[in-house]
């Protein structure tokens, strides 16, 4: 018996080393099965590798050949999916996925060398298959290992049966990956656009991977994040790849994407390139703004931005995709966690849809609806649209966002403040801290906060920013005023107030009425007593105002701005333009000249021109006069006088402007007095004046 017992001992010690070893064949048979990847021998490879007597390192030694010869492909998905996620394969997950991913790197790594570096290069069609695998396999891992499940916010599903321990050791394969080809992955530097997508997908693998087991500062350094990059992901856990873009560039974009509400809330990446994140996996989302922010600024002209109810400005071309992205992120995010200020966002756009353009606060989003099918009209705008249109607008500029309402409202058109009070409030989520944006030198964007922040019923109402407290409120008809400082607002001392011109046949400033004489003249009244008249390209164009008459006198205060303008008496209509007397200041040739219009588009010279004297900060006092023959202007104090010649009917005051010339007129005064008739003889012919 005895005998029997250490003969069994000792064949027991000399059989477990072996156990402890796959055999050549044994590697050979799992090699076969993963590169041939089919799906009913799945379990039979598990059965040979996912021993509890191997190493780890046994494990990887056996599946790494194999998953490095084998194209990753759909085929091979499904037979890794059913290797690690199988019936029966609960108890191997955590031995199989570091060697799993430890062999998906092999693989990835060997395509490596195909896959364009250089930002410039343009790829062959080896380099794009290279890349789109190796994008595939990072993508694999990040959704079917790193995200198996349903996991936490910043951890694992614990029922799928990945151990932190094997996550870990997964996460730690991706560091040494990434230092491997850290010249490409490093410092996030310009690359391809193949690398790019493929260097933030290998990166979100292994942020996902290493999810509340690695800690942020220490991830940081796995991915080779410095400045601030390095910064913004261990403040929010979003991975910022900027294409190259320098640290100070980069941190003006991450400020306005910080300021923007929830913004980064639920994402994973935020891309500032022209890539596109499309088919990129994450616990989050994959966003980008679609622009390459560069060395330096590049501002753009702020007019297709901006309504034309204020000063456009100039912004940073790439802060605008930027501002963008960052609203439709907030924006998405505040509509998703908040029923009630959803279903404000849908009426807010139905109101704005019904007004027409001068209804939306930002007017892009009504341009970007496409046409209705079989010749019907276009659908409006969504209320995501609407309300991110909105929100960008305050991420670049809050002030001017809000100036654009307060100038529609007091223009009879108060649905931009609904939009701008909800855009606001998608910016302010706890209702009492509140940040926008605000013009910086060359284009940038900076962050102003507003202070005093108040809400009623849920939205913001009030509000104190750059020294003006602004209160923006709905009556119980729904319909939004504002106040500025507590009172209706003047709406040119509103900074970036810009007046709008417009056509008509009629115009009135001022308590001023005035009828259009000739051409095609563009006028604004504004609440500060200016009349802003514009010319049209062809000119010859005035317009008048009081009764008919021949001895006539017109005063006003006249800022001209172009190819100018100026008084006007006598005016009446002619065969081709018009007649009459004019004095007009001309700003480009710094001159002023009195003219005769003889209604067929010419004018004579009455006098020689004047040089104008500077501008005085109020305007030129300017001043017209005809007596019998005789024409009288005074600019300033200066005078030029001439004499008419031939007969001149009966015709009324107003303004002339020139051909794409522009006057600001304020105090306007037009007075008419007629001639004491002649006596007549009993024929009705004139008699002589006794001298």
């Amino acid at each position: 018996m005895k005998v029997r017992l250490g003969a069994a001992l000792l064949v027991c010690l000399f059989t477990r080393p072996a156990l402890a070893a796959l055999t050549d064949s044994e590697k050979a048979v799992v090699r076969t099965f993963v590169v041939k990847g089919v799906l009913d021998t799945a379990p039979r490879v598990r059965s040979l590798v996912a021993r509890p007597d191997l190493a780890p390192e046994e494990v990887s030694e056996a599946l790494k050949p194999g998953l490095a010869e084998a194209t990753f492909d759909e085929q091979h998905e499904r037979f890794l999916d059913a290797l690690l996620f199988g019936p029966g394969s609960a108890a191997a997950r955590s031995t199989l996925v570091p060697a799993v991913v430890d062999g998906l790197l092999a693989r990835t790594g060997a395509l490596f060398g195909d896959v364009p570096l250089d930002a410039k290069a343009s790829p062959d069609a080896r380099g794009r298959r290279a890349s789109d695998e190796s994008i595939a396999i990072h993508a694999f891992v990040d959704r079917h290992i790193a995200n198996a499940g349903i996991p936490a916010a910043d951890g694992h599903d614990p029922s799928v049966g990945i151990h932190d321990d094997a996550l870990k050791a997964a996460a730690l394969s991706y560091k040494d990956f990434y230092a491997t080809h850290a010249q490409a992955f490093g410092e996030g530097a310009r690359v391809s656009q193949e690398m790019l997508r493929l260097r933030v997908q290998a990166a979100l693998a292994m942020i996902d991977l290493a999810r509340g087991i690695v800690p942020r500062q220490e991830l940081s350094q796995w991915l080779g994040l410095s400045g601030e990059r390095r910064g913004f992901f261990e403040r929010t856990f979003v991975l910022v790849d900027a294409d190259g873009a320098p640290d100070a560039r980069t941190a003006v974009a991450t400020r306005m994407l910080e300021s923007a509400g929830h913004a980064t809330d639920g994402l994973s990446a935020w891309l500032i390139a022209k890539v596109s994140p499309a088919g990129l996996a994450a616990r989050g989302v994959v966003a980008r703004a679609g622009a390459f922010l560069g060395e330096v600024p590049r501002p753009m002209d702020g007019s297709s931005l901006w309504p034309p109810d204020v000063k456009p400005g100039s912004t940073d071309a790439a802060l605008v995709a930027v501002a963008e992205s960052a609203a439709e992120l907030s924006t998405a995010h505040a509509l998703a966690q908040n029923d009630s200020l959803r279903e404000r966002a849908r009426r807010a756009a139905e109101h704005a849809a019904r007004a027409g353009a001068e209804g939306y606060l930002a007017p892009l989003p009504a341009q970007m609806t496409l046409g209705g099918a079989l010749g019907q009209p276009a659908p409006p705008p969504t209320p995501e649209l609407v309300l991110a249109g909105a929100v960008e607008l305050a991420v670049l500029d809050g002030q001017r966002a809000v100036e654009v309402a307060v100038i529609r409202a007091g223009e009879g058109r108060p649905e931009p403040l609904e939009q701008l009070a909800l855009a606001l409030t998608v910016l302010s989520p706890d209702g009492s801290h509140l940040t926008v944006g605000t013009p910086a030198a060359a284009g940038v964007v900076a962050q102003v906060d507003a202070s005093e922040v108040k809400t009623t019923d849920g939205l913001v109402s009030s509000f104190a920013l750059l020294g003006k407290r602004y209160t923006v409120v709905a009556d119980k008809d729904g319909v939004f005023t504002a106040r500025v400082d507590g009172a209706i607002p003047k709406l040119t001392q509103l900074p970036d107030f810009h007046e709008r011109t417009l056509p008509g046949n009629t115009f009135r400033a001022d308590g001023v009425d005035y009828d259009k004489l000739f051409g095609d003249p563009r006028a604004a009244g504004l609440d500060d007593g200016r009349l802003v008249l514009e010319g049209s390209k062809t000119g010859f164009d005035a317009i008048v105002t009081g009764r008919e008459g021949t001895n006539q006198e017109v005063a006003a205060v006249l800022r001209p701005a172009g190819s100018g303008g100026g008084l006007l008496v006598r005016g009446r209509p002619g065969d081709e333009s018009y007649e009459g007397v004019g004095v007009l200041l001309e700003a480009d040739a710094s001159r002023a000249r009195l003219l005769r219009f003889d209604g067929h588009a010419k004018a004579v010279q009455l006098a020689d021109p004047m040089t104008l004297p500077p501008m005085p900060a109020r305007g030129y006092v300017v001043s017209l006069k005809v007596d019998g023959d005789t024409a009288t202007a005074r600019i300033d104090g200066h005078v030029l006088t001439g004499k008419l010649v031939g007969e001149i009917a009966a015709g009324r005051a107003g303004l002339a402007v020139r051909a794409e010339g522009r006057l600001d007129v304020t105090h306007l005064v037009a007075k008419t007095r007629e001639a004491p008739a002649k006596a007549r003889d009993s024929k009705g012919k004139p008699q002589a004046t006794a001298k």
